[in-house]
């Protein structure tokens, strides 16, 4: 492999630890500052996607996680059941299923966003002037890796 590759396989590696252990991180704060019972990432994207697309079908919930449909029921149900998801059957097709946010889970999703967004300014305010620069000019290239990984998976 010549030493460029490798470079990048490192850089790759390096990367995908570090994003992963600030997502943790960020997680495990979040919960313990909210004092909230956790739930999964997969059951936070699910309630962001039907808070921004509400009376969502559960296939095209699935299809834009990029889950089986029956993974997007069995995580509905499980939110259903904390009362902050409601399935309704659509009126003009009583096979389908259409998802709903509840005003607890529009709650939940905009104190955990906030309290995220909380904890990493503390953290970014701990870190020198120069490195929040770094940061700042590394995100169009984050949010570019970002769209080149979605896009593969439509490959």
């Amino acid at each position: 492999m010549a030493r460029d590759a490798v470079a990048t396989e490192v850089l790759a590696v390096e990367l995908a630890d570090r994003v992963a252990s600030l997502q943790r991180a960020l997680r495990r704060r979040t919960r313990v500052a909210l004092g909230e019972p956790a739930l999964s990432p997969a059951e936070v994207e699910l309630l962001a996607l039907v808070v921004a697309r509400p009376r969502l079908r559960v296939g095209d919930a699935a299809t834009a996680l990029r889950l089986a449909p029956n993974t997007v029921s069995t995580l509905a149900r499980r939110l259903a059941a904390r009362g902050l998801l409601r399935a309704e059957r659509d009126e003009s097709d009583r096979r389908c299923v259409r998802l709903r946010t509840c005003a607890a889970a529009e709650k939940r999703l905009r104190r955990w966003r906030d309290e995220r967004a909380h904890l990493l300014a503390g953290a970014l305010e701990r870190v020198s002037e120069s490195e929040r620069d770094v940061l700042a000019s590394s995100l169009p290239v984050l949010a570019a890796l970002a769209e080149l990984l979605a896009a593969g998976d439509e490959a």
